[in-house]
C-alpha cells in the first residue's frame, strides 16, 4: 500500500474483505499446520520473500474493504512519526466474503 486509497479501489472492484499484512512480519509467522488449502510445507519467510495469502492467512485479522484505508493511514502516521513504532512496510490481501473460512 502506497496511495492510502488501495481498499477503495479493491471494494469498487467488488472485494468485501481486506487484510493488511505487515511484510516485515514475515520472519514471526509460520504456515498452519495443516495446511488449510494445497500443501503444508515448512518455512522460515524472510524479508526477501512473500509471505502467506488466501486462506492461510488468519481469517480473524479479515476486516471490512471499507475499514482499510483508514487502518493504512493509521499505521502511516505512525510509521511516519517514528519508524521504530511502525516498522516494515504493507501490503493489502483482498478476498470475497464467501471465501473466507471464519474461525481460521
Amino acid at each position: 500500500m502506497s496511495a492510502g486509497n488501495e481498499g477503495a479501489l479493491l471494494g469498487a472492484c467488488g472485494y468485501d474483505l481486506g487484510q493488511i499484512v505487515n511484510q516485515w512480519m514475515h520472519y514471526f509467522k509460520q504456515p498452519p499446520e495443516p495446511a488449510r488449502e494445497g500443501t503444508f510445507v515448512p518455512v522460515q519467510f524472510t524479508g526477501e520473500m512473500s509471505g502467506l495469502f488466501g486462506r492461510e492467512l488468519r481469517a480473524a485479522k479479515w476486516r471490512p474493504m471499507t475499514e482499510t484505508d483508514g487502518i493504512y493511514r493509521h499505521w502511516k502516521n505512525l510509521h511516519d512519526l517514528d519508524d521504530d513504532l511502525a516498522p516494515g512496510w504493507l501490503d493489502l490481501h483482498a478476498a470475497l466474503a464467501a471465501d473466507v473460512t471464519p474461525g481460521t
